[in-house]
């Protein structure tokens, strides 16, 4: 998107200074825009201010109610607040030490999208972070309340980094993650093999352990995230998916089931519903 159609997006009741036609002004543009924003600060860049212009009031009341959102939410797409971030960075010479700096600054901002510019950013120049970053990820995720932040950082930012690590690195980071007191950090040890488990070459040894660990969990956003990568996983390597479900199938969530079996066959989700139903049945 161009700096000039944004212009044309802009809602009214926002006073944003003009701005530029080109992607090349864009720092010009958000240093001067950022001092006629009420909400920003000096420190945010001028992303609250190019994100005011893109504002939609509809959407933004219908997704702070549908994420139960305690934030300040303006309605930006999330294409748009990738667009707007990764046009931000372009602008900007990051090391690791300002791009944490950034992130930190953004996280703790009250709006919505401006959080989410901090996952993009993180998303976008993971180059920059290495295995010392994931303290900081699993705060932020912990500290977190919505699956809309949570499964970027761990699909994407966590995942980066693990894959610079060895796998007794991984093996030691993850499992603490998979047995954190939050719910969050235990979804995102999950999530953050989906990407190398999508291959067939993707060992899914760690996956399966911390899945049974979590089987029993009434808490639904594990009892998705499981069937989920499981879901993945059965686009490549279908029979693998059952072997495993097999013997667990009577004490998976119904949630695990119905996105572990969306892509098998209708022999495999037969015998696995047949399984389910018998454990409902009474011995005579």
């Amino acid at each position: 998107m161009t700096f000039q159609l944004l212009l044309e997006a802009q809602s009214p009741r926002f006073n944003v200074p003009t701005q530029p036609s080109t992607a090349g002004d864009y720092a010009r543009f958000v240093a001067s825009s950022s001092e006629s924003s009420a909400d920003s600060s000096p420190n945010d860049g001028g992303i609250v201010a190019a994100l005011e212009i893109l504002a939609n009031p509809e959407r933004q009341h219908h997704e702070k109610a549908y994420l139960k959102s305690p934030l300040i939410h303006l309605g930006v797409a999330v294409p748009e607040v990738r667009r707007i971030c990764r046009s931000w960075a372009r602008q900007q010479e990051l090391d690791h030490d300002a791009l944490m700096e950034q992130v930190e600054n953004w996280w703790a901002n009250p709006i919505y999208e401006v959080r989410l510019c901090a996952v993009e950013l993180l998303s976008y120049r993971a180059d920059l972070l290495g295995p010392t970053d994931l303290g900081t990820l699993r705060d932020m995720i912990a500290g977190t309340f919505t699956w809309a932040l949570v499964d970027p950082l761990a699909i994407y930012v966590t995942s980066s980094i693990l894959n610079t690590m060895t796998e007794e690195q991984i093996d030691s980071a993850l499992d603490q993650w998979a047995v954190d007191r939050s719910f969050w950090v235990r979804r995102a040890s999950l999530l953050s093999q989906l990407q190398g488990l999508r291959l067939t070459s993707g060992d899914p040894t760690r996956f399966f352990r911390y899945a049974d660990q979590m089987l029993s969990e009434s808490e639904f956003f594990i009892q998705k995230a499981i069937g989920w990568v499981l879901r993945d996983m059965s686009k490549k390597r279908p029979d693998l998916v059952f072997d495993w479900l097999l013997p667990r199938a009577p004490s998976c969530s119904s949630v695990t089931i119905r996105e572990a079996t969306k892509y098998l066959s209708g022999t495999h989700r037969q015998t696995i519903a047949t399984l389910r139903a018998q454990r409902h049945e009474l011995p005579l």
